[in-house]
């Protein structure tokens, strides 16, 4: 590590401190006094410490928040149980992994970092990523809807054929492999074996067959476009495999393998794009990768909260 690298290391493990210690009702008037002074010591310090600012205010689950108040400077190990105290803050702002139940009977569901495989009626075999749930749709009829995450559908020779929902758009197979992936703004359709029938109320119709793959945004089917089920599937086998994927996607894959919450403060950051290949396990990898080869700061505030800034 470089000497300006530690240096700045340093004023960011300050500034956290003194913002941890701002929302403290422990301070005197001269806490307050060598905190203001820190501040003023450095335009850097004012900097990193209005940065935190930016992050407390856009988490929207935290509200009414005490008034600054300042405290003098805490040993390494006072310090490290303050980041513990925030970091337990957050998690009871339920900023952590909240899968909120759904209307719909909820079939299956899987939590942070489990895949799980199960038999559905009508002789259809699901396999889930993790973060997925599966309920039967509001109205009946047989059908399912994917809530959120991802997973792979098997229909038998013999199995009732497949009506799968997710968002706004309709899935029809019979006998094949299909694979649904869901993030927060797309939804990408997947053809192992078999064909699939697509409706959307306002994309319109589509049909994709044998190893193709369609993406949703917005109300436009993007291009058909070949489908690899050995990278497709690379999720079942614990790992990541991202290619030229945007920002935004890849972090929605990696909430559902890690506690916590990783917040963006530019929207443009999230269309940069994302390769490599990560074992779910290790889902920090990728967000040292994602520092490492992208014109992004990572800022860990606590184990549970992680900011991603403009380099």
């Amino acid at each position: 590590m470089t000497h300006v690298m530690k240096e700045e290391n340093a004023v960011k493990s300050e500034a956290l401190h003194w913002f941890v210690t701002l929302h403290s009702k422990e301070a005197t008037e001269q806490d307050r006094q060598a905190a203001a002074h820190w501040l003023a010591k450095d335009p850097a310090h004012r900097a990193e410490f209005e940065a935190l600012g930016d992050v407390w205010r856009a988490l929207d689950d935290v509200k009414d928040l005490p008034a600054p108040v300042f405290r003098r400077p805490v040993s390494a190990s006072r310090r490290a149980f303050l980041s513990s105290g925030l970091a337990a803050g957050f998690a009871a702002a339920g900023l952590g992994y909240v899968h909120h139940r759904m209307a719909a009977p909820v079939l299956q569901e899987t939590g942070i970092g489990e895949i799980r495989s199960a038999q559905l009626s009508g002789g259809t075999a699901v396999d889930l990523d993790a973060g997925t749930a599966l309920a039967a749709e509001d109205h009946g009829g047989g059908w399912l809807r994917l809530r959120q995450g991802r997973a792979r559908f098997r229909v038998a020779e013999n199995a009732s054929p497949l009506h799968l929902k997710a968002g706004h758009v309709s899935l029809q197979a019979g006998a094949g492999a299909y694979q649904l992936h869901l993030w927060k703004h797309a939804l990408a359709v997947s053809v192992q074996e078999g064909e699939a029938r697509l409706a959307h109320p306002h994309a319109g119709n589509l049909k994709i067959g044998r190893h193709q793959q369609v993406l949703l945004e917005g109300h436009h089917w993007g291009a058909c476009q070949q489908w690899s089920p050995q990278t497709g599937n690379a999720w079942m086998s614990g790992r990541f495999i991202f290619e030229d994927q945007p920002l935004g996607r890849v972090l929605d894959d990696l909430g559902r393998y890690r506690h916590g919450k990783v917040i963006v403060m530019e929207q443009a950051l999230l269309q940069l794009p994302v390769s490599g290949v990560f074992a779910t396990h290790r889902p920090e990898d990728v967000l040292a990768a994602i520092e490492a080869t992208l014109p992004v700061r990572r800022y860990a505030l606590t184990d549970y909260l992680v900011v991603l800034r403009a380099a």
